[in-house]
């Protein structure tokens, strides 16, 4: 538990500010304007506005800023100059820059004289409270561009608004709603020849699908999507794309596959300008690296993240990688780490994508307690159950249902924690994700060894026997099973198995002494 997760607050397919006309133009993908019929002035003005919207869309922002400079005070002064300028703070995470500057922008007679500039303007601030988590905001600024231009001949705008009203309904798990929107807009790109845009709105419901948990039916359209925005030079659309792309490998139990794309995660992390979004990205890559064994490089990374966060005042992602660090911590036998870390996270506000991630810091930190015998463990279980009776969700179930039957094992209350036991097995396998299935059996199993009753455990590991050759965890489990099934062969190849999938982590002793699993 406690993997950071793919988040719409980073704005992952940006909506606002004709980017996809005005990259499609620069990229030669549609014809230019007859700039001959311009005067000389004007025509140079219009040369420099495509190179700045060249610069934003391969995530130069300061380069944009650069050439904006370089105009005169009369030009400086025009909308569509200023509404690029705001686009690129934006881009650049200077937030506080670029709002008044939209709002100003909203107020200006000529702005409010200019339905598709008009429109431009209210996503571009639409998009800044998006990385705000105001998603009923971002709805309405989208609902009132999409009025502003439905009466009007389909526009790149109107696709935009489409777009960012279904980003907005999925932030607020209102996913059905998002499809439609999602739709509508590709059927405005595709009428207006705009191939940037069907490729956002292909990532945005790859991202969706994956949002939804529905992680083999995202693969495919985040795999496809990633090279298309490839070529469009979209690299920040592209990496976040890429990192939902790595956690559905991660929750499909093939950490291998999210390792095979953490080298283009670390080349588009170099050469991403907002720092936040790169904060969000290694976090990405240290889950990958951490799930293959690789502890070094990934604790490495994580404490790059961790210190710069917390310089940063970015309370969400330093409470995502508290909780990676509190579960590496937990892994490594320092528990104590552990629970400061987890409640650290839990100590603070912040705006998770999913009750997922604080389910999981509630989980970790009741673990950790429970391995140092701390008296704290009961109080934590407790504050976790009406936590998660309040969000009230599958995941919430399942992890409080979890949380229950562990301590109630670690008291010795076998009547308590068969039932939560169970009770968390039926809703992982409701909710069909192999991650969430592992990390329930592993620990039920275990305990039902440990309890004796091995008929009962070999059913629950076997439910996750299929995944032993690609999952470290999943191996471990197989091993502990055959062991305690007194199965030597077995045991030997379920150990061969994770020690190939080991990377720097240390087998628990009693499976790495092959003396143990011997007649």
């Amino acid at each position: 538990p406690g993997k950071a997760e793919a988040r719409h607050r980073a704005d992952y397919a940006a909506f606002a500010f004709g980017v996809a006309e005005r990259a499609a133009r620069a990229l030669g993908l549609t014809p230019p304007a007859d700039g001959d019929l311009l005067p000389p002035r004007e025509r140079a003005l219009a040369g420099l506005l495509q190179q700045v919207d060249a610069a934003r869309l391969a995530d130069q922002p300061d380069t944009a800023r650069a050439l904006l400079d370089s105009l005169d005070a009369e030009q400086r002064a025009l909308p569509e100059v200023r509404l690029r300028r705001a686009a690129a703070d934006f881009q650049s995470g200077r937030l506080d820059a670029a709002q008044p500057e939209f709002e100003a922008l909203l107020a200006s007679a000529s702005v409010k004289e200019d339905p598709l500039l008009h429109a431009r303007v209210l996503a571009g601030l639409g998009n800044l409270f998006l990385r705000r988590d105001d998603y009923p905001r971002v709805e309405r600024l989208a609902e009132q561009s999409i009025a502003l231009l439905g009466a009007l001949a389909p526009s790149v705008e109107l696709g935009n608004a489409y777009v960012g009203r279904a980003i907005a309904r999925s932030a607020q798990f209102r996913f059905d709603q998002a499809v439609a929107d999602f739709a509508q807009g590709r059927v405005v790109f595709e009428s207006v020849g705009d191939r940037f845009g069907i490729a956002r709105v292909d990532a945005n419901l790859g991202i969706l699908e994956a949002r939804r948990e529905r992680y083999a039916e995202a693969l495919p359209l985040l795999d496809d999507v990633a090279g298309r925005l490839a070529s469009f030079h979209d690299l920040s659309s592209e990496l976040f794309v890429r990192v939902t792309a790595s956690y559905a490998h991660l929750a499909l139990l093939d950490p291998a596959a999210a390792l095979a794309g953490e080298p283009r995660l670390r080349e588009l992390v170099a050469r991403e300008p907002n720092p936040q979004y790169a904060r969000y990205a290694t976090i990405a890559r240290v889950d990958a690296l951490d799930a293959n064994g690789r502890l070094a490089e990934a604790n490495e990374l994580l404490q790059g993240v961790l210190k710069e966060s917390a310089a940063a005042n970015d309370d969400a992602l330093l409470g995502s990688a508290r909780i990676v660090a509190a579960r590496m911590a937990l892994a490594a036998g320092d528990a104590a780490a552990a629970a400061r870390l987890a409640g650290a996270a839990l100590a603070k506000t912040w705006e998770a994508e999913t009750p997922r991630e604080r389910a999981g810091a509630w989980l970790i930190q009741l673990r950790a307690q429970i391995a140092q015998r701390s008296p704290e463990a009961p109080a934590s279980l407790a504050a976790m159950t009406a936590w998660a009776a309040q969000e009230n969700g599958p995941i919430t179930r399942l992890m409080a249902d979890l949380a229950s039957a562990e301590q109630a094992a670690a008291a010795g209350d076998s009547a308590r924690a068969g039932p939560a036991f169970e009770s968390a097995l039926a809703l992982a396998e409701a909710a069909r994700v192999p991650e969430d299935l592992l990390e329930v059996c592993s620990v039920y199993a275990a305990w039902l060894i440990r309890s004796g009753d091995l008929a009962r455990a070999g059913a629950v590991a076997a439910r996750v026997a299929s995944w032993a050759p690609r999952s470290y965890e999943a191996a471990l489990l197989q091993a502990r099973l055959y062991r305690a099934l007194e199965q030597p062969a077995a045991a030997r190849n379920a150990i061969a198995q994770a020690r190939r999938l080991a990377g720097e982590r240390v087998l628990p002793p009693m499976l790495d002494d092959e003396a143990t699993v011997k007649r």
